[in-house]
């Protein structure tokens, strides 16, 4: 089988109000906004072309921060060079969602403490 790329594939940006931040990126750059109304906790997008992703509702966020998902075809071998390589897991491979139809991901920082996050999606 042949591997995935090492993409970006997805950009989470986090919010203290999903329904306003969602309202500012349609109004200024026209994109596309999916609210799920079960879950105001948190909206995707979709620019249209290029990486897509989603608007999170965070407490306490200082300062605010986006996600980048880098996509992967093992996330447990990926971090163990991010380990490696100086970086540290922030929170393991975990289940998306409640069944493995989606796949799975995980956060680490890198050796200067940026907050990076992996996707393995379930092939």
């Amino acid at each position: 089988m042949e591997k995935i790329g090492h993409i970006i594939c997805h950009v989470e940006i986090s919010t203290n109000n999903v329904g306003q931040s969602g309202k500012f990126y349609k109004e200024v750059f026209g994109w596309k906004i999916i609210c799920d109304q079960a879950n105001s906790n948190y909206a995707t997008f979709d620019p249209g072309s290029g990486v897509g992703g989603g608007i999170v509702k965070s407490k306490n966020i200082i300062p605010p921060h986006t996600v980048v998902y880098v996509l992967t075809d093992d996330i447990t071998e990926t971090l163990k060079k991010v380990v490696e390589k100086g970086g540290k897991i922030i929170l393991d491979k975990t289940q998306l969602g409640q069944d493995e139809k989606r796949g799975w991901f995980a956060f680490f920082s890198d050796p200067d403490g940026n907050l990076i996050g992996l996707f393995e999606p379930k092939l």
